[in-house]
């Protein structure tokens, strides 16, 4: 049987040894035989002491967790000495005693040293340097000689017996709260190996992961002091750094150590696009895949730089490719819908959501990016379970927000409401719920319940700009025409992102002036609507009005059919259309067309 579990395992190498690192074994690479040697003997001892007295143990013990021993006068010696005489010491015993205690010695000794011999480097080079698990069937060879002694006690042999269990028994317990958690357990590591590269790196990851940059940082630094040639603590600490040249160097040092590195790769690229050096980033993250093509990130990040760059195919490939790779993925798939959905490839994104979602039907970010969809395909029942799907997973205000929203563009007010209140209990600090509540009162009448909501936005954040806008809407259904005008100027003016928004803002400040006859003033804003958002139909339109007004009817000619464009059924914009053209066919010196309609 071990024949033929030997045969596979050589079958499942290809025949070729495991390749280990200098962090497994640091022994096994070192240039100078008497140190590989001496270092070699001196483990066996330490395996054997763990048997005897299990108070340090750790869960790994790589990366210099015990120094090399370089020369005869190490003190460790002396230990790896008294070993080998004691267990030359029990062979002799077994030997020469032909009775039952001596084969009981021998089978004893057996059970330790043959199951034990792997583990040496006698054989071949082993991947570690000292492994509790490797212990489980020596110790049955230990039982048997620790029954040997036991039985020479005489009277003292109950005794004996009962305070090694207790002693044993409050290890156990000891060390199974070190397992409790994976904090416990490197906690327990850095306690037992304080010069281990290996724990110090481990606890960072923790403190990482749980939000203490500060500590994850300190850990990583310990762990690159212990070990300089850490790449994946080089790696670690370059994300935490919040200077830009230091995170660089981090990430060249791991590549400097590893340099099939894919995540430094993929960090530095990072790096490069927020530098804006793009093609940088492209060849870096192309080298990232090429150590690893799984990476989803890294795919995610190179497919939108391909996008942007207009290879649309090639961006594609990479994802078509990532789901070959990972079919049973839900992420690649949320990736690559959310991918084609920007495209506009809305119903081969719903299939790839639904997929997604039929490999985990509680996927958050799937079941918030169907929602969407759903959205724009104007399916809004759907999108509304989606999105309480969602909020059952995982109650997030952004999707709380989103529901709200919703509910408040397809005029179910008093749903939009529940929904913003709701968030608003959860995080007041949310202005932009606490904006769409005011809209929501607003769109009730509660004039004085609108501003009170606006006005705290406002206090907060004095240039909030969907504030400003808001407030000088409801200004204007409450006849304040003068604040609302200086409110929207003040919010137009302030505006510099994102383009709709502003477009938004200038068009509202261009509506105000022409009520009250500021023409020019009102045209210059439209202008500036159209021009930062080209498909603003209401700003379009009004421009076209001004300008058919003021006899100018090419340009107005040129608006109206901007936004025919956009909104082919609009009424009021067909009504304009035609007294155009009725005042085109007129003679030149026939009187310009009046009435004409705003919206």
């Amino acid at each position: 049987m071990g024949a033929v579990i030997l045969v596979f395992r050589v079958w499942m190498l290809r025949g070729s040894s495991p390749v280990f690192s200098d962090q497994d074994n640091p022994a096994s690479f070192s240039p100078s035989l008497l140190t590989r040697v001496l270092t070699f003997l001196y483990l066996p001892a330490v395996n054997v002491w763990l048997l005897l007295c299990p108070w340090r143990l750790a869960h790994d013990w790589q990366m210099g967790s015990i120094p090399l021993v370089t020369s005869f006068t190490d003190p460790r010696n002396v230990a790896s000495l008294l070993f080998y005489s004691a267990l030359l010491l029990v062979l002799r015993a077994g030997c020469c005693r032909k009775d039952q205690e001596g084969r009981t010695l021998l089978l004893g000794l057996a059970l330790m040293v043959l199951p034990f011999l792997p583990a040496t480097n006698l054989l071949f080079t082993v991947g570690f340097v000292v492994a509790e698990r490797v212990l489980y069937i020596p110790s049955l060879g230990y039982a048997v000689l620790v029954s040997v002694g036991l039985s020479r006690l005489g009277r003292l042999k109950a005794p004996c017996l009962l305070l090694l269990l207790l002693v044993f028994s409050c290890r156990t317990l000891r060390r199974n709260h070190d397992w409790e958690s994976r904090e416990t357990l490197f906690l327990a590591g850095l306690r037992t190996l304080p010069h281990n590269a290996k724990m110090h790196y481990n606890f960072a990851n923790l403190q990482k992961d749980l939000g203490n940059p500060d500590l994850a940082k300190f850990h990583y630094t310990e762990a690159i002091r212990l070990w300089p040639g850490h790449p994946s603590a080089h790696n670690n600490l370059g994300t935490l750094v919040n200077n830009t040249s230091e995170a660089e160097k981090h990430f060249r040092l791991a590549l400097k150590a590893h340099p099939q590195h894919a995540h430094a790769y993929y960090n530095l690229a990072n790096l490069r696009q927020q530098q804006g050096r793009v093609g940088e980033a492209v060849a870096l993250l192309e080298e990232s895949l090429r150590y690893d093509a799984t990476n989803r990130d890294a795919v995610s990040t190179l497919a939108g730089l391909y996008g942007d760059a207009g290879r649309p195919t090639d961006a594609e490939n990479l994802y078509l490719a990532l789901l070959a790779a990972r079919p049973s993925d839900p992420v690649v798939h949320n990736n690559y819908a959310a991918f084609l959905q920007r495209l506009g490839r809305g119903e081969a994104a719903l299939r790839h959501y639904e997929a997604a979602l039929g490999l985990d039907p509680r996927h958050p970010v799937a079941l918030v990016n169907t929602a969407r969809l759903m959205r724009t395909l104007d399916h809004n029942t759907q999108a509304e379970v989606f999105y309480k799907r969602a909020l059952a997973v995982a109650w997030e205000a952004e999707v709380g927000e989103s529901l709200g929203k919703l509910y408040l563009n397809t005029g179910r007010l008093e749903d939009a409401e529940a929904a913003f209140t709701t968030v608003l209990t959860h995080h007041p600090e949310m202005l932009s719920s606490r904006v769409y509540l005011a809209r929501v009162k607003l769109q009730q009448r509660s004039y004085l319940e609108s501003e009170k909501l606006l006005r705290h936005v406002l206090d907060q954040d004095p240039a909030h700009l969907e504030a400003l806008f808001q407030l000088s809407l409801l200004y204007t259904h409450t006849n304040r025409s003068q604040d609302a005008l200086s409110l929207a100027h003040r919010a137009a003016h302030n505006c510099s992102k994102p383009p709709t928004l502003c477009a938004r803002l200038h068009a509202h400040y261009g509506d105000l002036l022409n009520d009250r006859h500021s023409i020019d003033q009102a045209a210059r804003s439209y202008r500036l609507a159209v021009e930062l958002e080209p498909t603003l139909t209401h700003a379009h339109v009004n421009l076209g009005a001004l300008y058919h007004t003021k006899g100018d009817y090419t340009r107005a000619w040129r608006h109206y059919l901007a936004a025919h464009g956009q909104e082919p059924s609009n009424t009021l914009l067909l009504e304009n259309m035609e007294k155009l053209r009725r005042a085109q066919d007129l003679h030149a010196s026939a009187s310009i067309p009046h009435c004409l309609n705003k919206s």
